[in-house]
This record gives structure tokens, sequence and C-alpha cells, in this order.
């Protein structure tokens, strides 16, 4: 997020001083602390200036305030899955220690830090009964997903993810705390459901949780080559689909590396993406004649 663009010379100059402006820790090039600016996505350069590792709302905007002051930018990172250019006129805040969540199950109710995962989220949720409406991907974080608005598996049952933010509390461009929620600073709310950071730097949010325990779900997998056909019959089979099933599909060529099982590896395939609450044997049919359109990429189990 650019929170300040103003000309300056003698940028490493201006940087003198700002460990005793913030009290977090502060790493610069090359020292020890810096190497963790390096983002989960690398397909984005990230070379700042200096990275604050945040662990409190005032961490945070200390460093807005001093950046504003000498004319650097200021970007946000939790957990690095979006691609983003940082400069070297950027000092990027890091949130990544920010990571308390807190659930009232009476209310169905987070209170959820600026670097926690949604893995963090289920984790505290799940012992009782309930959970957020995350993305496919637990480990991304949770305020970066929300504020992108946030279309996660279960999207067509229960909609978008950010219709269940209740609040936010952030840092604005100008260094201030504010909270914003429907009836204060509306606007800003809106805006923040969607509009990732460019409207501040949000240090926590709270969210409704829902009473899912459990859910059918999962990808299937077929060969490249048989794309077409895949792409054909899995249009035709989703129109007819109920509420309680959501879907989508993804050509992807994923690279040899750990974690990737070997069928996937290296090459093309078609992933059929298939979440559904409910029945589980109704969901079990209701996929079975997607499964059948052509042959399987087999996976072993883990």
């Amino acid at each position: 997020m650019t929170l300040t663009d103003v000309a300056h010379d003698g940028l490493d100059d201006a940087l003198d001083g700002l460990r005793a402006h913030v009290a977090a820790p502060v790493a610069l090039p090359g020292e020890v602390g810096y190497e963790r600016g390096t983002p989960w996505n690398s397909a984005a350069t990230v070379q700042p200036a200096a990275v604050v590792l945040a662990a409190t709302a005032y961490d945070i905007a200390n460093t807005v305030g001093f950046a504003a002051a000498r004319g650097y930018r200021v970007a946000v990172q939790a957990t690095g899955h979006g691609a983003m250019v940082v400069a070297p006129d950027t000092i990027l805040v890091l949130t990544s220690e920010m990571t308390g969540v807190t659930v009232d199950p009476v209310a169905r109710t987070a209170r959820v830090a600026a670097g926690a995962t949604w893995q963090q989220v289920l984790d505290a949720a799940a012992p009782h009964g309930l959970a957020g409406l995350g993305g496919s991907a637990p480990s991304v974080g949770v305020v970066g997903f929300l504020t992108g608005a946030g279309i996660g598996p279960l999207v067509r049952t229960f909609g978008l993810s950010s219709d269940y933010v209740r609040s936010f509390e952030l840092v604005t461009g100008a260094g201030e705390l504010l909270r914003a929620t429907p009836e204060e600073n509306a606007e800003l709310f809106w805006g923040l459901r969607g509009g990732k950071s460019t409207l501040g730097i949000v240090t926590s949010v709270e969210i409704d949780l829902l009473p899912i325990a459990e859910f059918y779900g999962g990808a299937v997998y077929f060969d490249g080559a048989d794309a077409g056909i895949v792409l054909r019959e899995w249009a035709g089979w989703c129109a007819d689909l109920p509420e309680s099933v959501s879907t989508s599909i993804a050509l992807q060529q994923l690279p040899p590396m750990p974690g990737v099982p070997e069928p996937l590896a290296g090459r093309l395939t078609v992933a059929v993406r298939y979440a559904a609450v409910g029945d589980f044997a109704e969901a079990e049919r209701l996929l079975a004649p997607m499964r059948a359109v052509a042959t399987r990429c087999s996976i072993p189990s883990r």
C-alpha cells in the first residue's frame, strides 16, 4: 500500500532514527530479520528500504508517521501470498507477529489480529463447532483475504467472506488509529471490504463465525489433454447443482517441488474443485457424474 508519495532525496539518510521512533524490531538490508520480508509469492520483486516487524497497532502507526515525515512509502505484508512490488523507497511493515485470535462462542464471533492465518482461526473456532469463511488455503492471511472481498470454496452457499466482517481497526495514511463499522466511519468500512490495502493498514478485524463443523470437499484432477471435454461437461453439470454446493475449475501446471504430488508435478492438469454442506451421501452422489467425464489423475492418499 502506498500511504505516502512525497519526493525526497537522500532516503538512506532519512532512515536514521527509525529504530528510535518505532518500538518494534527494524531490519535494514543485510541485517538479520530483513529476509523475513521475502514473500511466499515470489512473482514480484521485494526490496524495501527497511523491514519493521510490527507487534502492535502503535508500531504500525509510528512507522506510518515516520515515513510520512521523511518521504517514504509504506507497504504491508502478513504471509506474502499477494504478489506486490516493494521498491527501495518503501518501508515494509510485517504483521506476521500479530497472530492473536479471540473467539466468542456465544456471539459466534472472532477478533483476529492483522497477521493471523485462516488456520489459526479454524483452530480456535473448531472446538466450538464453528468456522470462519476462509479461502481454499488455510495458510493465507485473514486480513488480506477479507480486504480482497474473500471468494472461498463455500462462496455459492454463504456468499463473500467479507460479508461476515463486523468491524475493522486500522491505521490510516495520516497515521490515525480508527475503527470502521457499518455505523462508524461507514464509507471506510465498505471500502475496506474489497479495497485491499489502499485505504489503510488493517490491524485487526472482527468477523462472524458460522456453525459449520465439517463439509464434503476437495478436488478431482484430470489430465490437461482432456481439458476440452472436462470444461464442457463441467459447464453443463454445475448449472443444475443446488446452492449447498460450490464448485470452480482451474487449469494448472504445478512445478516439480516438495509438497506437489508426483502425478500433478510438471504437467498440465485440470482441477475440478468441489465443496458441499449438508448430507455427505448426497454430496457424493452429485459429484459422481463429474468424476466420470474423463480419466482422473491418481493421487496417493496422505
